[in-house]
């Protein structure tokens, strides 16, 4: 039986993960695991009949990862693969393009070649990752040559090796301000540079970049080049260095933003600065992810308990997230005690006064162990999530603790 070509059409794009899926920066490369899972699926379905031959290749040559991590009999296989792509014609199917190169191989320069030629070629490009270290910095600025008309998500990952080269010359600068169609873009905040030089954004905001974006994850500092945000709903930023000073520079308010977060292991403290600052520059914000819970905060909140009024601030709050770190094995946090779950349970209670339209509130514990190498890795104790009932005031709240163990549902009346 033969099926229409946009049911076959609707199978093949089910197999390949949507656009959605695939716009978070994948440094672990389990997207590639998965990538390689469904090329051995299109590959299968191509084989079935003629009927399904061009659908299915078409799918398996929408997305490519390009990774230098590998074995000497992997790479050979990758180099083929581009040289095939180049000889058919593939990449005029290429929507989702991952590169990932960290050193240089001996074949490099016959690698680069087929590399520029598929990315001058890739004209319905939808999504391009960039994860290079200084050794291949001269991508970036090819890079900055191209325009990809349909492009929608940008991740460049420039990692901190050889900073003073980049200080002056920010190639994707320019790659920014080209393409105009961008809606998702991240910058991998924790190991890497930010995309723009910090002297350049008033020239920069001038063209009006980004117009369309919808979300951004990366240095706050880059966001200093909007004109417009318009569309800006999603903001997650990891750096906290001169955090209030990036924001007082920003095209306030960006109005639109309702979910805000920080990335670990960067938090703001909660007080009434913070809360002032958040609500000038995101008037609109429902959800902040990243605040730091410790005594101060629950000082605050008692300093708070005796005002029935409502806080000026973040009017429209409803879910917010609270990270702890306790006593671990890490040096740096090895004399921080744990407070006492009372006294937390306590202080949330009193955040419904403050912000009238909370729904839930989330204390996250957790601690530092450390590695082999010089870097600490985060481990998750416990945490907890306070849900406050609609119309129910202070007094009637129910409250769920997860622990390192069963799940408890206690009501609190």
């Amino acid at each position: 039986m033969s099926l229409p070509s946009d049911i076959r059409r609707m199978v093949v794009e089910a197999i390949r993960c949507p656009d959605e899926e695939f716009a978070r920066f994948d440094t672990m490369r389990l997207r590639r695991e998965k990538w390689l899972e469904e090329n051995r699926t299109l590959l299968a379905l191509s084989l079935t009949s003629r009927m399904w031959t061009t659908d299915a290749i078409a799918g398996l040559w929408s997305e490519v990862h390009i990774d230098d991590g590998l074995s000497d009999e992997d790479w050979a296989a990758q180099t083929q693969m581009l040289e095939k792509c180049i000889q058919i014609g593939h990449n005029i199917s290429l929507k989702r393009l991952t590169i990932i190169l960290h050193t240089r191989h001996p074949s490099l320069d016959h690698f680069e070649t087929s590399l520029h030629h598929i990315l001058a070629q890739s004209t319905v490009l939808r999504c391009l990752q960039v994860f290079v270290n200084g050794r291949w910095r001269p991508l970036l600025h090819h890079l900055g040559t191209l325009t990809f008309p349909k492009l929608r998500v940008l991740g460049v990952l420039i990692p901190w090796t050889n900073v003073d080269a980049l200080d002056e010359e920010r190639p994707m600068e320019d790659f920014l301000t080209n393409h105009r169609t961008l809606e998702v873009v991240e910058s991998n905040f924790v190991s890497s540079t930010p995309i723009c030089n910090a002297s350049h954004w008033e020239d920069l905001r001038k063209s009006n970049p980004l117009p369309k974006l919808r979300t951004f994850r990366g240095h706050l500092s880059d966001l200093r080049i909007l004109n417009s945000s318009q569309h800006l709903r999603t903001l997650e930023v990891g750096e906290m260095s001169d955090f209030f000073r990036n924001l007082s520079r920003m095209a306030n308010p960006l109005s639109n933003v309702i979910h805000l977060t920080f990335s670990p292991p960067q938090h703001i403290s909660f007080e009434t600065v913070s809360l002032k600052a958040l609500s000038e520059s995101f008037p609109s914000l429902r959800i902040v992810d990243g605040f730091r819970l410790s005594k101060a905060f629950l000082k605050f909140m008692k300093s708070q308990s005796k005002s029935l009024e409502p806080s000026p601030h973040l009017s429209g709050l409803r879910v917010v997230t609270f990270y702890e770190t306790c006593g671990s094995d890490s040096y740096m946090f090895r004399n921080i005690l744990p407070l006492a779950d009372a006294s937390v349970e306590r202080a949330f209670k009193g955040l419904r006064t403050l912000f009238p339209a909370i729904v839930s509130a989330k204390h996250v514990k957790y601690e530092y162990v450390p590695l082999a190498g010089a870097y600490d890795t985060r481990k998750e104790v416990s945490n907890m999530e306070m849900h406050y009932l609609p119309g129910s005031g202070s007094n009637h709240l129910e409250t769920r603790v997860e622990r390192k163990g069963p799940s408890m549902t206690v009501s609190v009346i």
